[in-house]
């Protein structure tokens, strides 16, 4: 608390050369500066602390102590390389001048050398690529000193690494959903966060032997195609045999109520893109189902 003088802070001085007075006034002195530090043993120290006032107050320690290695100028430069100990060292500094004085307490946590911040991941995405597509990824973590990252837990598909500084990076070679638990670690200690990595595949029709279906008996013929993820199904043009129906799921049933040779174009579908094929069924009033596919069109696109 900034503390006038009892005695005026008007001084008269007399001008000799014009015969009259003049009046200066002095200000009391008010401390500016915050009053909490914190420091590491061995970091150089060079703070200005700074309080009002005219003429310019000097600075002392009135109470406590300063930490070992700091020490409190006329001016009020707090400076010096701390030796510690560890810990928090409270102290009480004075500035003056003529017209007042001002204390406050100041504390300065003193802590070890290289302690730095705990880490945590900034990183919440999750992440898509496709079969054989090259991915590059970077996990973010703050915390001092730099976070070191591993897995340690799930699994990354073939072709997938994470590395020490985070990068997820490299050519997936199967398709699928891959959980894994990543931990980013310094010397203050650790966090984790777990985190998808989707490996899509476009769809690609492997069905080639179609089987005749015979005229009024039920059968199942169910169309192949490899992809990830689910793959849906659909007649794009033509038909097939009046009675017979293909599912989303891809199983061509029913009871073929006519006979010849049906074309149609099928489509197997997903996020990661589409295929076509042309495929011909062949309804007879005798012989086992058998149905018959041939790669008239075969067409890819990534969505």
């Amino acid at each position: 608390m900034a503390t006038p003088l009892d005695s005026s802070a008007w001084f008269n001085l007399e001008d000799q050369s014009v015969g009259n007075w003049e009046s200066i006034v002095e200000s009391p002195v008010v401390i500016t500066s915050t009053g909490t530090f914190s420091f590491e043993i061995n970091e150089t120290v060079n703070i200005q602390l700074s309080a009002s006032g005219d003429p310019t107050p000097n600075w002392s320690l009135v109470s406590g102590a300063l930490p070992n290695g700091l020490s409190i100028s006329t001016t009020g430069l707090l400076s010096g390389t701390l030796s510690g100990p560890v810990g928090l060292s409270t102290f009480e500094l004075l500035a003056e001048n003529g017209s007042g004085s001002d204390t406050q307490v100041f504390s300065v946590s003193v802590e070890a050398e290289g302690v730095g911040t705990v880490p945590s991941i900034v990183t919440t995405e999750n992440f898509l690529t496709l079969l054989n597509g090259f991915i590059s990824k970077q996990l973010v973590a703050t915390g001092s000193p730099t976070p070191a990252w591993s897995l340690i837990a799930g699994s990354l598909p073939e072709g997938i690494s994470l590395t020490a500084t985070g990068a997820l990076f490299g050519n997936a070679r199967s398709a699928g959903d891959y959980v894994f638990t990543a931990r980013a670690v310094n010397a203050t200690g650790s966090a984790t966060r777990e985190f998808l990595l989707s490996v899509h595949q476009v769809p690609v029709i492997t069905t080639t032997d179609l089987i005749k279906a015979v005229l009024g008996v039920p059968s199942v013929v169910r169309l192949e195609a490899i992809g990830f993820p689910t793959i849906s199904w659909s007649v794009n043009s033509g038909s097939v045999p009046t009675g017979t129906v293909l599912g989303t799921d891809g199983r061509l049933f029913g009871t073929p109520q006519q006979e010849g040779n049906f074309s149609a174009i099928v489509t197997a579908i997903n996020q990661a893109g589409v295929a076509t094929r042309e495929i011909t069924i062949s309804v007879s009033g005798t012989g086992g189902p058998n149905v018959n596919t041939t790669a008239a069109s075969m067409f890819f696109a990534v969505f």
